[in-house]
């Protein structure tokens, strides 16, 4: 005699899992893609200058993380020498503060490198 709460359920194969996103009627992938591809698309008004550009990636913004390392100091030492106005930063739209590749260097040249 079989027990009614332990029936087995019919197995699904692998092919019936996925149906719905092989059929050609899916469309879910292609309005991911055009959504990033309005996202990313800009006005020639937008679009960064050959000078901008240069500047952006010759002089990078580096985050606490990498100016910490950079310096061989904690990040809480970073916040402190921003805090002072011995470390120019600059603060995101998140509120966390970036450093310029120039002014880190410059920072090392005046205060030495902690080693």
């Amino acid at each position: 005699m079989q027990d009614s709460r332990k029936a087995k359920k019919p197995v699904r194969s692998n092919d019936d899992k996925c149906s719905d996103a092989r059929s050609p009627e899916y469309k879910g992938y292609a309005k991911v893609k055009l959504k990033h591809e309005k996202a990313v698309r800009h006005s020639a008004s937008e679009m960064e200058t050959r000078e901008d550009l240069l500047k952006r990636l010759l002089d990078p913004e580096l985050t606490l993380g990498e100016t910490a390392k950079i310096l061989n100091v904690c990040k809480m030492t970073v916040r402190r020498y921003t805090n002072r106005g011995i470390l120019p930063s600059i603060r995101t739209a998140g509120n966390q503060r970036r450093f310029k590749l120039s002014a880190v260097l410059d920072f090392i040249e005046k205060y030495g490198k902690n080693e």
